[in-house]
C-alpha cells in the first residue's frame, strides 16, 4: 500500500516531536547532574578540615617523677566541632608507648582536661619520656607532646633460691636472703634436670628427667602456674637442658628442642634427629647455638638455628663436649669446652660458621660464667681459673676451691661458688671470701633473683 504525501509530511513531524522530546529530557538529566555536581561541590567545601587545638599546663616541660608517682595531666583541648576522642599515654623517646593508654570521649567543643596518670609499671628505665594527648573530632586529629623524665626503681639483688634434692623424687626450695638468712620456701614433687628463673615474672622453670617435663612455679604464692604435659619416651630432658634469655628454651632427650613465653606458650619449636641429644643449648641475638652429642658414638657438631623459625642454619663438626656458650661481642662467643678430660677454650662465629682455637686448660672443667671488661670465670676440678679475652692470659684465683655452679652478681660484684653441699660468696675482683653456707641436702643449682 502506498503511503500518501499527507501521511509522509505526519510521519516527519512525528519524528521531529519525538527528536524534540528526547534532546529536552537529555537537557533535563544534563541539568540534574550539573546540579549534583555543584551540591557535592558545596558539601566538600563545607569539610570539617580544621584540627583541635591542646595546650598543655600540667605537667612542665622536663618535669621530674619518680615510677609509682601519678603525673598530674591538665590541658585545654576544643575544637570548632566536636572532640569526639582524647587519649593520654606514655611514650619512650622513640615514641612507642610504655604504659596503657587512658581514653576519653567528651563530645563537646571545648574540654579541660584534669586526671592524674600513673607510672604504675617497675620496669619503667631512668630517663627522658613523653606524656601524649592526642585529641581528635572525627576526620582530624592532633597530638601534643609533652616531656618529662622519669627516675627509675634501682635493680637490687632479693635473694638466692637454692635447689636441692630432698629425696629421689622431691626438689627442696630455699631462699637466701639479704641478711645471709637461709628460709624454706616449698617442695617440688618430682625429678631434676634442670632449672632457671625469671625476675621480670617472679617465676622458677623446672625440667625432670622421668616425671616433671617442665613447670613453671610463681615465687611470690609459689603456686605453679603452668606445666607442658609429660610426652613419651622417656628420658624427657638431659642435664642443664634448660637456658632462660628473656623466654624459656628446653632440650629434649628425643627430637625436639622448644621455647617458651612466661605464660607457657610456644615461641620456638625445632627437630633434632634420633641419634643427636642436644646437651647444652644456648641463645646469641638471633640465634640458637646447640651442642649436639652422639647417642651412638658418631659425630658431635654445634648447630645453629634461627630463633623466629626454627630452621636449622648449619653445622659445625666437633670433637668435644661444650661446658658452656658465653657471649664474647657482637658476632662471637667463647666455647668453654672438654675434650676427654681435658679443657679447652675456642672462639665461635655462628655467622660465619667459623672456630677459632685459644688454648687447652690443665683438668676436666666443670663450669663458666662471664664476668665484667672481658673477663670469664672457669670452674675445673681442681680450682677456679680467670681468663682475659683481651689478653688472652688464664689466671688461677681460687686454688683448691671446687665448683660445679659459678653465679656472679654484677650489681654487687660478688661471686656465688657452689659445691655439693656448699654455697660461697666472693668478692670480685679481690676474690676475697664474704661468707658461706653449708646445706644438709646437695645442691642441683642456685639462681640470683632480682627486684626487676
Amino acid at each position: 500500500m502506498k503511503t500518501s504525501s499527507k501521511d509522509r509530511i505526519s510521519i516527519k513531524k512525528s519524528i521531529r516531536i519525538t527528536f524534540k522530546i528526547f534532546h529536552l529530557k537529555l537537557l533535563f538529566l544534563v541539568c540534574l547532574l550539573s546540579l549534583g555536581i555543584m551540591f557535592f561541590e558545596s558539601c566538600e567545601k563545607e569539610t570539617d578540615t580544621k584540627h583541635p587545638l591542646v595546650i598543655i599546663h600540667s605537667p612542665a616541660e622536663l618535669q621530674n617523677f619518680s615510677v609509682f608517682d601519678n603525673i598530674p595531666v591538665n590541658a585545654k583541648i576544643t575544637d570548632d566541632k566536636v572532640i569526639t576522642t582524647i587519649k593520654v599515654v606514655l611514650t619512650d623517646d622513640q615514641f612507642i608507648s610504655a604504659l596503657p593508654a587512658v581514653y576519653l570521649y567528651p563530645n563537646v567543643a571545648s574540654y579541660d582536661l584534669e586526671m592524674d596518670y600513673p607510672i604504675n609499671d617497675k620496669y619503667i628505665e631512668t630517663g627522658e619520656y613523653y606524656l601524649l594527648i592526642r585529641a581528635e573530632d572525627g576526620p582530624n586529629f592532633k597530638n601534643k607532646y609533652q616531656k618529662i623524665f622519669i627516675a627509675g626503681i634501682p635493680r637490687e639483688l632479693e635473694q638466692i633460691i637454692v635447689l636441692t634434692e630432698k629425696s629421689t623424687t622431691e626438689v627442696g626450695v630455699s631462699g637466701i636472703d639479704k641478711f645471709n638468712q637461709i628460709n624454706y620456701l616449698f617442695d617440688i614433687n618430682g625429678d631434676y634436670a634442670a632449672s632457671e628463673i625469671d625476675s621480670r615474672y617472679r617465676q622458677l622453670y623446672i625440667a625432670g628427667i622421668n616425671v616433671i617435663n617442665i613447670q613453671c612455679y610463681n615465687l611470690e604464692t609459689h603456686d605453679m602456674e603452668w606445666q607442658q604435659e609429660i610426652v613419651p619416651p622417656l628420658p624427657l630432658h638431659p642435664e642443664n637442658c634448660l637456658y632462660f634469655d628473656e623466654n624459656l628454651y628446653a632440650s629434649f632427650t628425643h627430637y625436639y628442642i622448644n621455647g617458651y613465653r612466661w605464660d607457657g606458650s610456644s615461641i620456638f619449636n625445632t627437630t633434632v634427629e634420633e641419634n643427636k641429644l642436644p646437651s647444652k643449648i644456648a641463645r646469641f641475638n638471633d640465634l640458637l647455638l646447640a651442642d649436639l652429642q652422639s647417642k651412638t658414638g658418631g659425630n658431635t657438631y654445634i648447630a645453629t638455628y634461627y630463633t623466629v623459625s626454627g630452621s636449622e642454619k648449619q653445622r659445625l663438626l666437633t670433637h668435644y663436649q661444650v661446658v658452656e656458650f658465653l657471649p664474647l661481642d657482637n658476632n662471637n662467643v667463647l666455647v668453654v669446652a672438654n675434650e676427654f678430660d681435658q679443657g679447652l677454650l675456642k672462639v665461635y662465629n655462628p655467622y660465619q660458621n667459623v672456630e677459632t682455637p685459644i688454648m687447652e686448660i690443665s683438668g676436666k672443667i666443670n663450669c663458666a660464667v662471664k664476668l665484667s671488661n672481658n673477663n670469664y670465670l672457669i670452674g675445673t676440678e681442681d680450682e677456679i681459673y680467670v681468663y682475659n679475652d683481651e689478653q688472652s692470659v688464664i689466671t688461677e684465683v681460687l686454688p683448691g676451691v671446687i665448683a660445679f655452679r659459678l653465679k656472679f652478681d654484677e650489681l654487687n660484684s660478688n661471686i656465688y661458688t657452689v659445691g655439693a653441699h656448699l654455697i660461697n660468696k666472693i668478692k670480685y675482683p679481690q676474690m676475697t671470701h664474704q661468707t658461706s653456707h653449708v646445706l644438709p641436702d646437695s645442691i642441683f643449682d642456685v639462681h640470683l633473683l632480682y627486684n626487676k
